[in-house]
């Protein structure tokens, strides 16, 4: 049995790797590490709440609820996944690497109980939707347009908002909302959330937007 429960902490690091990957690779605040830990430490609080009591159950009038310990793994993974949100202005980031820390949580709990395929299939579906759920070339088939939000660093210059939603609207963004998020003596932040129209490409859009001399930085925010 040690070596089975060996193995099932070994299989849900394997787990938590593969979906840290992606991850990592788009530098988000929690990467391979963090996934690897997550999951092994499910795997073995299951391990744990499963089998770690069998020496006292025998004993007259012990009764004990195996599942206790390892639900407060979907609570105790909260804090780690709201350390990794990100409150900039009106938007947020952060999100879906708290939701895969959360779901890598699951994935280790499910293969330390033994529920092998569950937990791989899983692991499998995560991946599947972190790299290709994001990619524009499947979204467009499903959505004609896409919401997008970016924020633009300007000169400190008198500026037309007419005149900036006109622009944007040439770049193809259609219902375009502008915020001022932050005025200093050098520099004006404008928040855009927008629709871009399935037609335009978002890197060929943040590109002309740069080369406007008044525009600073652009940061595109997913």
């Amino acid at each position: 049995m040690n070596v089975e429960w060996l193995l099932r902490v070994i299989l849900a690091a394997g787990c938590g790797a593969l979906i840290g990957y992606e991850r990592a690779i788009k530098l988000k605040s929690a990467g391979i590490r963090t996934h690897i830990i997550v999951a092994i430490g499910a795997a073995l609080t299951m391990i744990v709440s499963k089998y770690g009591f069998a020496d006292i159950l025998g004993h007259p009038g012990v009764a004990l609820d195996p599942s206790r310990v390892a639900a407060q793994v979907i609570s105790g993974i909260s804090f780690i996944g709201a350390g990794t949100i990100l409150i900039r202005g009106s938007g947020v980031n952060g999100l879906t690497t708290a939701a895969g820390v959360w779901a890598t949580a699951a994935v280790g709990l499910a293969i330390g109980a033994g529920l092998y395929f569950v937990g791989i299939a899983s692991s499998a579906l995560i991946i599947l939707v972190q790299y290709v759920v994001r990619q524009d070339f499947l979204l467009n088939y499903i959505f004609r347009k896409r919401h997008f939000h970016c924020q633009l660093i300007l000169k400190n210059e008198k500026i037309d908002s007419d005149e900036v939603c006109s622009g944007l609207e040439q770049e193809g963004f259609k219902k375009t909302e502008i915020k001022v998020h932050k005025i200093t003596d050098q520099t004006i932040n404008l928040e855009i959330d927008g629709v871009l129209d399935q037609n335009y490409n978002i890197d060929d859009v943040l590109w002309e937007i740069s080369r406007n001399p008044q525009v600073i930085e652009v940061k595109r925010e997913d």
